[in-house]
């Protein structure tokens, strides 16, 4: 297992896997479509304002809120992807050449006290080794009054249907506490942005629903995560491969369901 594949140590190094990671962000961009619009819309942005967006990929999300904050408007873009904001700068210099793209570090924001209005950071926080230590970092960058806005999963709510149950859940054991580095990061997000410095900290619960084999495993990677736990002795060789055929064949008289919650945690700094 390489690259991104391997989960959050894949992510942290993944100019080592920039081609995967592109064609991830791609899909991830178009299945998480309506929980992006909600982080973006519980910013409140207005005309004029302006966003830093943490982790920002290929810059995609940062283009739709250029269009909220208008021309007198400024939208940042970082991500800790060289090759990732390279792709960004490429993409958007000859249709949005306002939009502001550079190489930076979640726990070490290189921005002023109260250098934006909003701030928001979109499934980054699990692969971190300090999640508390970058959300104090969006709520110093943003001004008192401003809106913070994270988006994140909950690991260890991965449901995949078919096959024997116990398989199931040694391989959603090996994305939430092995392969992800904080699989529980969704449930603690109040705990952290409240400790922050932010008031009127809302929840909104989005559950991923995916009906296909592929899409799951396209986004969440299932074959090689099972891989992993036989690998690393949690299932047997025999019974993991007598899962995924279970699964496959669910998949394929199209009863395949496989399912993560994931949550929109916003906040006003105070």
């Amino acid at each position: 297992m390489s690259g991104i594949e391997a989960g959050s140590v894949g992510w942290r190094a993944v100019d080592n896997d920039s081609e995967e990671a592109t064609r991830y962000l791609e899909l991830a961009a178009r299945v998480l479509d309506v929980m992006k619009r909600k982080s973006i819309d519980s910013l409140r942005l207005r005309p004029g304002a302006s966003v830093l967006d943490m982790g920002c990929g290929l810059g995609r999300d940062a283009e739709r809120m250029l269009d909220a904050v208008g021309p007198a408007g400024r939208v940042v873009g970082i991500d800790a992807s060289q090759d990732l904001i390279r792709q960004a700068i490429e993409r958007t210099q000859a249709t949005a050449p306002r939009l502001e793209f550079r190489v930076g570090n979640a726990l070490a924001l290189d921005f002023a006290d109260n250098a934006f209005d909003a701030c928001r950071i979109d499934r980054v926080l699990m692969h971190l080794e300090e999640p508390a230590r970058a959300v104090a970092e969006m709520t110093r960058v943003t001004r008192p009054g401003g809106r913070v806005s994270v988006l994140d999963s909950d690991w260890y709510t991965l449901i995949i249907a078919g096959g024997d149950v116990a398989v199931a859940q040694a391989v959603s054991h090996q994305v939430a506490c092995v392969s992800i580095h904080q699989g529980d990061i969704g449930r603690r997000l109040v705990e952290l942005m409240m400790d922050a410095g932010c008031d009127d900290v809302a929840v909104d619960v989005e559950p991923l629903v995916l009906r296909d084999l592929g899409t799951a495993n396209d986004m969440m990677y299932i074959r090689r995560f099972l891989e992993a736990a036989i690998v690393g002795g949690t299932i047997a060789r025999d019974a993991g491969e007598a899962w995924w055929e279970a699964v496959r064949e669910l998949d394929a008289r199209g009863r395949f369901f496989a399912s993560v919650t994931s949550m929109i945690c916003t906040g006003t700094v105070r």
